[in-house]
């Protein structure tokens, strides 16, 4: 990869500690941001980076992988996942999964199933 770092942001109102309130305040203001490090972009020159906000207005941002084929991300949201769309930098209208059992926390790509298959 380009070193480009992918994160969520879960709430802009309320912080971290109080993600219970965000969960029930029920305003979807998470977002999903990218960390590029400077000179990823071409003709930087090393040292610090700048945040940049590739999408807004998510409900309850707690998580993003890496699609398998590299062509998206995948964001939790509440009990949602979302696709953010890479070459379009676009979020898809429809979710990935619409409904989980319970609430995500976090996401990782893995390369077989927990049940080992």
């Amino acid at each position: 990869g380009n070193g480009d770092v992918y994160l969520t942001e879960t709430s802009q109102k309320f912080q971290r500690r109080r993600i219970f309130h965000a969960a029930m305040d029920g305003t979807p203001t998470g977002r999903l941001l990218r960390y590029r490090r400077e000179g990823s972009g071409g003709g930087g020159h090393g040292g610090y980076g700048e945040v940049e906000v590739l999408a807004e207005n998510i409900y309850m941002a707690n998580g993003v992988a890496l699609s398998h084929d590299g062509t998206s991300l995948l964001i939790v949201s509440g009990v949602s996942i979302l696709r953010y769309d890479l070459a379009s930098n676009q979020m898809e209208e429809t979710p990935f999964v619409q409904v989980m059992p319970g609430t995500g926390d976090n996401i990782k790509a893995m390369d077989q199933l927990p049940n080992g298959t």
